[in-house]
């Protein structure tokens, strides 16, 4: 679907250039919902660094002793460390390695095959990321962030319904959890429900008061609404927070709209 029938045609020309996706071609493309991929790494991986792996652990797991038990974790630990400096760098496919032997060492360990999702839907394997988010719910589905990113890959593919049916499973696993509601917000904007893409949108901003994409989009979201003043007011707020976080692209993106609609 695409949104330029309600966008300008200098706003169009907007480009949010990161891990070579845009705003422009996200705007004119059923693959908004990459905009995860689009303005720097934005699935929040310390979930993945403050979940600790023996606890997900199932205790039907065939360990011949409390020894092999703590070894295996361990071990499973040890390449889990590794994938996930590997994802904070950037190197999916070494990520990818590094989650699969971990998935070898302990089959049943959730975090690890969210992990190795979260690094394929980086190199835009939605398939492959769905296949490794649907194993985590699996084995714990309790996991609000495994929902998320199903949803984001189920977007990806114009799933939408399903898409929004993981995000309020998410949501409702955890009511703080203001990713969710922004991941949300983005599929409402491309389903052109413009009034429940800002009550998430906003409810984001209320949770995690210092998210610039939040800001960005919604921005754009009041100007669709014709609320040109307080786009104006989200964009230079994004632009304040990019700054201040050392987010450059963003930073430069919420300029160029700003200047755009200001000449309005």
């Amino acid at each position: 679907m695409k949104f330029n029938y309600r966008l300008p045609a200098a706003l169009l020309g907007i480009s949010i250039v990161i891990g070579q996706i845009s705003v422009a071609a996200a705007f004119s493309s059923p693959r908004t919902n990459q905009i995860d991929r689009e303005l720097t790494s934005s699935i929040p991986t310390e979930n993945l660094k403050n979940l600790s792996s023996p606890e997900i652990i199932q205790p039907e797991s065939n360990y011949t002793s409390i020894d092999s038990l703590v070894a295996q974790a361990s071990k499973a630990d040890e390449f889990l460390r590794q994938g996930t400096q590997k994802l904070d760098r950037q190197d999916y496919r070494g990520a990818i390695a590094d989650f699969t032997q971990a998935i070898k060492v302990d089959p049943n360990n959730a975090l690890a095959y969210t992990a190795r999702g979260i690094s394929r839907l980086r190199i835009k394997d939605d398939r492959g990321a769905i296949e490794d988010f649907t194993e985590a719910v699996r084995l714990n589905p309790n996991d609000a962030l495994a929902y998320t990113v199903r949803g984001e890959a189920y977007s990806n593919l114009e799933q939408h319904a399903t898409a929004l049916e993981d995000y309020n499973r998410a949501i409702s696993l955890d009511p703080k959890y203001g990713y969710a509601y922004y991941r949300r917000g983005v599929t409402h904007l491309e389903l052109k429900n413009d009034r429940g893409a800002l009550e998430d949108l906003n409810e984001a901003i209320r949770l995690e008061p210092d998210y610039a994409k939040a800001y960005l989009f919604r921005g754009l979201t009041r100007y669709i609404l014709k609320d040109r003043e307080g786009g104006l007011a989200d964009l230079r707020q994004a632009a304040t927070l990019a700054e201040k976080q050392g987010l450059t692209d963003i930073y430069q993106e919420a300029q160029n709209a700003i200047s755009q609609l200001e000449g309005k």
